[in-house]
């Protein structure tokens, strides 16, 4: 799963496209089914694979949090003006797929597999700092995909959460671009960032032994954290 993050943190720093402008609107059918029935964790991450496999990336949409996704695209940028309109404005789509055809890249023949070749398995769920997560593992056909899925419940709804999937390289480059963006955007970021402060915290504590840089990956979030007043991570001093 390391080597996956970094190539997606390749691919999003150089697509050097912001968070704004051309949002896709979510798809008014999908989200009354999803309304109607939610779809549980395994459905999730099943049903992720298979639009990532038919290269349908717009319907990733509902099935990730792309709010989090527009941070992890906005860091290549000098300022936080993208990230802080996302709400009005969505991810862009450029942004969206480029992240995930990097993905796709990372594990030759998956686009070519068969839906029904995917498996989802749902290893745990448990609930800390007020929220629901759930923890699987994926393969197709004879293949499977290291590390760790993340999923998190929101507003009775399971959606890939990709700072706990996919954060581990992000951590240093977003601590030192809160040292970069203009003053005045800072305490607006940090609060976006505190929001997500349980997914960074779970990224942690799943990369006790992940390295970036000579640095341990928890030592980083539990510095982020404090940056962004966040408090002593659980288990801190």
């Amino acid at each position: 799963m390391q080597k996956l993050r970094l190539v997606l943190l390749a691919a999003l720093i150089g697509a050097m496209v912001a968070c704004g402008g051309s949002g896709t609107p979510a798809s008014t059918t999908v989200n009354t089914v999803v309304a109607a029935q939610p779809l549980g964790p395994e459905a999730v991450l099943t049903k992720l694979l298979q639009e990532l496999m038919a290269g349908d990336y717009s319907a990733t949409s509902d099935l990730v949090d792309e709010a989090q996704l527009a941070l992890l695209a906005a860091i290549e940028e000098p300022d936080a003006t993208a990230l802080l309109s996302y709400e009005d404005r969505g991810l862009s789509v450029q942004a969206r797929d480029n992240f995930w055809s990097a993905f796709a890249a990372s594990f030759p023949g998956l686009v070519e597999a068969e839906p029904d070749s995917i498996t989802a398995t749902i290893d745990r769920q448990f609930a800390t700092d007020g929220v629901r997560f759930a923890i699987g593992t994926i393969r197709f056909g004879v293949q499977e995909i290291s590390g760790a899925f993340v999923l998190r419940l929101v507003e009775d709804r399971w959606v890939l959460d990709p700072i706990a999937t996919f954060g581990g390289p992000f951590v240093a480059p977003i601590r030192n671009w809160l040292r970069t963006i203009p003053p005045e955007q800072v305490a607006p970021v940090s609060d976006l960032l505190r929001r997500d402060a349980p997914s960074w915290r779970l990224l942690g504590d799943l990369q006790t032994d992940e390295i970036e840089a000579g640095i341990a990956i928890k030592d980083e979030v539990d510095d982020l954290l404090i940056e962004i007043g966040a408090g002593v991570p659980e288990g801190g001093s």
